[in-house]
């Protein structure tokens, strides 16, 4: 029996830097809409742009070649590696726009399904953008900023033969980037899109399960260099007791054991600083299959622990995943038991999240490693062997790419982690081994080879954690006292009150819970709340808010006076602003206009073409974020145009 198989480019990449913080999001937009593009920050391609055309791989004999690899159970290529070496700045085509210089240039890879740009060297001036994209304009990664400088960075790929690489400098530091290419990957398997529709037949989006978006919220997609290679893996947040949001993340041993002898050499372990993780690869509808529009991808992480036996592997991401992904660090289960019932959720042959279930009971199993890292079931206790649902329909199976993901019970916290298996829809019914969380917690003993040193530092006797999504509550505003909390644990959290003109106190304290008093008026204040849990990388959660001392009021209203418009002619009006006593920010709403018309709350501009006459009474509302609200109504009549008919008592507009 073979582990679940690792999909892979076929790369030839430098190693990227333990401590890289790459931040890169991909972005899938309308085809040529550079409007979508401006606001990206990207330029797009407005003029025919210096190129290069490199000479195509052949194609053919690699295919040819993967179906013998797949006979054998090698891994799956899905791109090759063409030399490049260029100076980007001596090659590019340089604009000024604005305050901005702007340096593009195409390279052109003829029959290639898809391309990535692998840069040599990437050090970007303050205030500088690097943006990568297809020449339709459908795919735009980027931006790119001085925080991934140090790295070999290396992009998501675009679609198509063309790939445009563009830099904006402030003209205040104009040519001060260095930008090396090294390489393009010209892909010739698994596109349009990277991994999109690429699993088989039987595999369930997880959009069509909304019920368990929030454990999938917290798995995410692996690639992991390793040279020659990038191998695709599935791996999942993990929560701890202390409630620390340390960038945990688990996956499988066997997806940094590249080469099959159940040990990790000091280069498999160190690969984890090129591992790129992929959060929100799914589809937003559960059919027809979609790619996500925006998706971001983390890069660098560090291997804290693995264990051959039960095929773990944790790694730490170097940063703290950005609280705006509103990811979900999952909770576990590590006790001795079967279960019932189980789910998994994971990335097959890499293609957006899927989800799998099963209603038979789990057992017991244990694994022997063969040469070369396949490996065959034997007795013993270190997995849980799952069987999917067969009947009346296959409810999805796991596939290569699979490796790492997370296995749920019925409370929905993790019980192991995916290491092979052999269900394929056509055989859903052949069981799957999960390296089980109660095996890897003590793992081998030390805390490079288990879990619990990571997962429960202070030793807690706990058995079980939930799933938690981090959350920083508190009113928006507040009059005279509030208070502030965030979900962590106690010990190891604190917190700072910023702005606000020093009328908020106290302005800083221990603990996760924050009780403060306003002297005063302050809008614009923060409040962040700080985590010191061993990390080597900051974690904080910041929350905006206004507050006023004494009694709160209700705002203001500004009298409206009648307004008048016309039955198919253009109408516009800036409803005056209200006035807050306290200064606290108001949110505007508009009740009974004429059909036709619309109200901006932002703008507090009433706009539209109205389509039926008559006398209308309106209303604009203002509330404070007190709650406290005013209303103001005023009349609004809409006249005929100067043709018209009487009929009745009725008017008719033509």
């Amino acid at each position: 029996m073979r582990p679940r198989q690792l999909y892979l480019f076929y790369l030839f990449l430098l190693m990227l830097s333990p401590a890289a913080m790459a931040q890169v999001y991909t972005r899938h937009l309308a085809s040529g809409n550079v409007n979508d593009f401006n606001k990206a920050g990207a330029s797009g391609v407005t003029a025919a742009l210096p190129r290069r055309t490199l000479k195509a791989v052949d194609t053919q004999a690699l295919l040819t070649e993967d179906e013998q690899r797949t006979k054998l159970g090698l891994p799956d290529r899905m791109g090759v590696d063409i030399d490049v070496q260029a100076d980007f700045m001596q090659i590019a085509a340089v604009t000024t726009e604005g305050n901005l210089q702007i340096a593009r240039f195409q390279f052109d890879v003829p029959s290639a399904q898809g391309l990535s740009v692998l840069f040599n060297a990437l050090t970007l001036a303050s205030g500088a953008q690097l943006f990568i994209y297809n020449t339709d304009q459908t795919v735009l990664i980027g931006p790119v900023t001085e925080k991934q400088n140090g790295t070999k960075f290396w992009s998501d790929l675009v679609t198509g033969e063309h790939v445009v690489v563009e830099l904006k400098e402030p003209l205040a530091v104009a040519g001060q980037s260095i930008v090396q290419v090294g390489k393009l990957i010209q892909y010739y398997r698994f596109v349009p899109k990277f991994g999109f529709n690429t699993s088989s037949s039987c595999e369930i989006n997880t959009a069509c399960y909304p019920a368990y978006q929030n454990e999938a919220d917290g798995v995410a997609m692996l690639l992991t260099y390793y040279s020659p290679y990038t191998y695709a893996c599935t791996g999942s947040m993990l929560n701890a007791t202390q409630q620390n949001f340390r960038s945990f993340l688990l996956t499988a041993f066997h997806c940094f054991d590249f080469s099959g002898d159940g040990s990790l050499q000091t280069a498999e372990r160190n690969a984890a600083a090129s591992t790129q993780v992929r959060f929100h690869w799914e589809s937003p509808v559960c059919s027809p299959t979609a790619a996500d529009n925006v998706y971001l991808t983390l890069t660098g992480s560090t291997l804290q622990a693995a264990y051959a036996s039960s095929d773990f592997t944790l790694l730490e991401i170097n940063q703290q995943v950005p609280p705006s992904e509103n990811i979900t660090y999952l909770g576990w289960d590590r006790n001795n038991s079967n279960y019932s019932a189980v789910f998994g959720i994971h990335h097959p042959s890499a293609d957006i999240k899927k989800i799998s279930f099963s209603n038979n009971a789990t057992s017991f199993i244990g694994t022997v490693m063969t040469t070369g890292g396949n490996y065959y079931t034997s007795p013993g206790a270190t997995h849980l062997n799952v069987t999917w649902n067969a009947s009346p329909n296959t409810l999805g199976v796991t596939e290569g790419g699979s490796s790492g993901s997370a296995l749920f019970n019925a409370d929905r916290r993790v019980v192991g982690q995916l290491h092979g298996g052999g269900s394929f829809c056509t055989s859903p019914t052949s069981p799957d081994q999960y390296g089980r969380i109660y095996t890897s917690w003590t793992g081998g003993g030390s805390p490079a080879t288990r879990l619990s040193d990571w997962l429960n530092p202070a030793g807690s006797t706990a058995t079980t954690t939930n799933s938690v999504k981090s959350q920083v509550s508190g009113p928006a505003a507040f009059v005279s006292t509030a208070t502030f909390s965030l979900n962590s644990g106690s010990s190891i959290t604190s917190w700072v009150v910023t702005g606000g003109n020093g009328v908020i106190t106290p302005t800083s304290g221990a603990g996760n819970v924050a009780s403060l008093t306003a002297t005063g008026t302050a809008t614009g204040a923060t409040i962040t709340f700080y985590i010191n849990a061993g990390q080597s990388y900051p974690i904080s959660f910041t929350k905006n808010i206004n507050a006023s001392a004494g009694e709160n009021f209700p705002p203001i209203a500004s009298t409206i006076p009648a307004r008048t418009a016309t039955v198919g002619s253009p109408f516009s009006y800036t409803v005056p602003a209200f006035t807050d006593p306290e200064g606290l920010p108001i949110t505007y709403s508009a009740a009974g206009l004429p059909s036709g018309l619309s109200f901006n709350a932002a703008t507090r501009v009433i706009n539209g073409t109205p389509t039926a006459s008559g006398t209308f009474v309106s209303s604009i509302t203002g509330t404070d974020q007190g709650n406290l609200a005013t209303s103001v109504a005023f009349l609004f009549t809409v006249n005929c145009p100067v043709t018209s008919i009487n009929a009745s008592a009725a008017t008719v507009c033509l």
